[in-house]
């Protein structure tokens, strides 16, 4: 599977999400998102668009909410550390039966079912992004520091 947003220095923190026509999957490199229904991979490779191999480490769904209030499942997204952008394939939500049309301002859009999401030329080099509503809470930092979940790690730091 290739990836354009393979990596160069990242934290794998990026809150917006790149959405890439060449991808056929979901990924990103935050290995602290809240991934639910996880399951660990073994042996799954992607390849970035520079050609360098990266290891998906694990699988699974996440939701994404939109500034706009959109809530997106992405469904069987890869955990590649060391990926530097966070990508929505195109392809994967259009095999989920999201149409594609164009959108306000030079985007474009992906509906389906009411929903719309907005994806707004960023400033790189004709790339597009949907941006996060950034108080929403779904990185397992985040969850951590809202009290909903305590990691291993926590526990063991907190004695």
């Amino acid at each position: 599977m290739a990836l354009c947003g393979d990596s160069r220095g990242s934290t794998g923190n990026e809150e917006k999400w790149l959405g890439d026509t060449g991808s056929q999957i979901h990924a990103t490199g935050n290995v602290r998102m809240h991934v639910r229904n996880q399951k660990v991979l073994s042996n799954e490779t992607v390849k970035g668009c520079s050609g360098k191999i990266i290891n998906a480490t694990t699988s699974g769904n996440v939701t994404v909410k939109t500034e706009d209030g959109v809530m997106c499942e992405l469904n069987d997204i890869r955990i590649v550390p060391g990926l530097v952008k966070n990508m929505i394939s195109i392809n994967q939500l259009r095999s989920e039966d999201w149409k594609i049309e164009e959108g306000d301002g030079g985007g474009f859009n992906l509906t389906r079912n009411g929903q719309v999401l907005k994806f707004q030329r960023g400033n790189e080099n004709n790339l597009y992004y949907i941006h996060p509503n950034t108080g929403e809470v779904n990185t397992v930092s985040q969850l951590e520091n809202a009290g909903i979940i305590k990691t291993p790690y926590n526990e063991a730091h907190d004695q």
